[in-house]
């Protein structure tokens, strides 16, 4: 598959030395320490789970988290990362106005762990991946684009954006005993209003 047929575009951050020293610990640290666990079972607004599915187990850290305890990764988002999503996507972009969940971190433990089929609100979504994990290793992004499948298998340090309003994801299961962390980031267009589904943050946000 070309790059001009992907959906997603790619940023080394540590190649590009964004991320301060001991920034995955960091994020492993918190990600033990504050997060919550939430059931996905298939019934918010923007979910695509096929029928008959038993849902998927996730921990959240909530943006309000980060920017206590890791302020660097919030400002990350605000600036750099923003300016990424403006000069490669071609438009107006802005961080959320939701300190809750404009960026989170997402933690799936263990074998069979998961993310849901699922569609985005927001026009533009950036992931920062912590853990890596290989093929044959599970954990990796799919998108559904019409009849074919587009695959993210997460590297530390890298950053993708991509627009999936339209395009079905999920996070495949992990097939050994480990865990993976992901944060995902909202971004909406500057001079519109951030339009976000009324059942999503109770669907999410399970405190």
């Amino acid at each position: 598959m070309s790059n001009a047929n992907k959906i997603f575009k790619e940023y080394n951050l540590m190649e590009l030395g964004l991320l301060p020293a001991n920034w995955d610990n960091q994020v492993i640290e918190l990600a033990n320490s504050n997060s919550y666990l939430v059931h996905l079972d298939g019934n918010s607004s923007t979910s695509r789970e096929p029928k008959g599915s038993k849902g998927a187990d996730v921990f959240v850290v909530d943006g309000e988290a980060i920017c206590e305890k890791i302020n660097w990764l919030d400002k990350l988002y605000k600036n750099e990362l923003l300016e990424f999503a403006n000069r490669d996507f071609k438009n107006n972009y802005c961080v959320s106005n939701s300190l809750t969940s404009g960026i989170n971190i997402n933690f799936l433990k263990g074998r069979n762990s998961r993310y849901e089929w699922h569609v985005d609100s927001n026009p533009l979504t950036g992931i920062l991946y912590v853990t890596a994990h290989g093929k044959g290793e599970g954990g990796e992004l799919v998108f559904k684009v019409g009849d074919e499948e587009q695959i993210v298998y997460p590297q530390t340090g890298i950053f993708i954006l991509f627009d999936a309003r339209e395009v079905p994801h999920t996070v495949q299961p992990l097939l050994t005993d480990t865990f993976r962390i992901s944060i995902p980031m909202n971004f909406y267009f500057k001079n519109e209003e951030q339009v976000r589904p009324s059942d999503l943050d109770n669907y999410i946000y399970k405190k």
